[in-house]
Formats: C-alpha cells, structure tokens, sequence
C-alpha cells in the first residue's frame, strides 16, 4: 500500500472510531457477525485466532469465547485504544491481544493461527493480493480463512459511486467539514472487488473455497431516507437471498469461507 493512501485510511478511520462502536452494535450487524461466527466450527479446539482489521474489537469479543488466544490488528491506533479498553477486565487481558500493524506485513510467524478472520479490510489494500498472501503465509495447514470484500457491481456500489460521492462535498459543507478532510476520505475510499476476480487471487494463493454467503442488502440513500423500511426489506432479502449463488450479489458485500 502506497503511504499516502495508508496514512489516509490511518487518519480516516482514527476520526470514525468513536462513532464507528455504536454503528456496528446495531441488531442487523450482530446478526452478520453471528452467521459469520456460524462458519468456525466451535467444538473445534482453537489455539490462536487473528481479527485482521479488527476495529474496537466487535467480533474479537465472539472469537475470544472459542479460542484460547485472540489478537486484534488494526491500522488505526485509536481503534486499538478502543479495543483495549474494552477488553481490560483480568479475565480477557491474558487472552486478547490488540496491536496496530500492517495487513501486507504481519509480525507473525508462518503457520501461527488456526484461524483468520478479515472483514472489510482486503478493499483498502491497493494490491489485496499480497493481503491473502499474507493471511496464507500466517495461517496454519487446514487452518479456517473468513474474509468480506465489497461486490464491484451491487445495487448499493453503484447508488453508492454515482450518488454519494458526487454529493459528497455538499454533504462535507452542510456537516461542516474542511476541504481536507474531504480528501482525506476520497483518498481512503474502499475499493469493490469482482467476485470472479477474487476468487482467481484466492485458488491462487492457496486457499480452497468451501463457502459463499452474502450481506449488505441495503441501498443508499433509502437507507438514510427511510430506515425502518429498509431494515424491514433488508432482513427479508437476507433470509431469502444470504446463500444464494445466483442472487447474493443484490446485497453489497461477500463472505468467502476457505482452508489452507
């Protein structure tokens, strides 16, 4: 990754921190969190896991009940602040790690985790395919890999690309936001991946896919615009279209299950 867009994404995400707690505590984004933990066998005996971009620590606090030992890394130190906060009670502090680090260069040793965890996180990487390499190179044999991706072609992505940012700076002036915060957050914009595409880096590297599920089915702006009904509309489509090979892609984001 490029230092500028890093430092960006660092400064964007050190500003969101503390908004960014309360908007993943919502029922629609614990009920994402649980399928997602549906994936992980929880009988299994797990010794390490890793929560790569793992923000305040959301789902560290599922995964840290089914393994012995959970780290949390982050790009944003305010993030990890948050995160360790939470966490700081004598029973989890021994158990629970947050650190900042980098996604494309991990401290680790190889074949370390017996499972990784990496939400949202491969779309802020200019080349994601040294992040799944990295997981690979970290991972153990057999070990679990859960990452999401944005759809490059979702009815939310393209809402999203050809309505919000081109309002954006009427937005950034009536928030009263400056010009370079501005930037800053075009500069760390999240990039959408082809399912197609990703799937080619992914056989690639190594891993074997097992699992495609789907999440995200919302629209901007009816989502901000009517909230009740879109919370409605969205919980139906993911009942009916969550593990759908042919229709997942109506919802914005995608969850792939694989092994080393």
């Amino acid at each position: 990754m490029s230092i500028k867009r890093k430092s960006a994404i660092e400064e964007q995400f050190d500003k969101d921190s503390h908004q960014y707690l309360s908007k993943h505590l919502t029922p629609i984004k614990i009920r994402e969190r649980e399928r997602i933990l549906n994936l992980i066998d929880k009988r299994a005996k797990l010794q390490n896991i890793l929560d790569l971009g793992c923000g305040p620590g959301t789902i560290s606090e599922s995964l840290f009940e089914i393994s012995e030992n959970v780290w949390g890394i982050d790009i944003s130190k305010d993030m990890v602040n948050i995160a360790t906060e939470r966490f700081v009670t004598a029973k989890s502090k021994s158990k629970i790690f947050f650190e900042t680090g980098d996604a494309e260069n991990l401290k680790f040793q190889d074949n370390y985790f017996d499972a990784v965890v990496c939400l949202g996180l491969l779309r802020y990487l200019d080349s994601w395919e040294s992040g799944l390499k990295e997981i690979y190179r970290v991972l153990k044999p057999d070990g679990i890999v859960i990452v999401s991706f944005y759809y490059r072609f979702s009815p939310h992505w393209f809402s999203m690309f050809f309505i919000y940012r081109p309002l954006l700076p009427i937005v950034s002036i009536f928030k009263r936001r400056s010009f370079r915060d501005l930037m800053i957050k075009y500069k760390a914009e999240p990039l959408p991946f082809s399912y197609t595409k990703f799937m080619k880096a992914f056989r690639s590297t190594g891993f074997r896919h097992t699992k495609t599920q789907h999440s995200g089915f919302d629209i901007f702006p009816f989502n901000r615009l009517f909230p009740k009904l879109s919370t409605s509309l969205y919980l139906k489509a993911e009942n009916k279209f969550y593990d759908s090979n042919k229709l997942g892609w109506l919802g914005s984001i995608c969850i792939v299950k694989g092994f080393k």
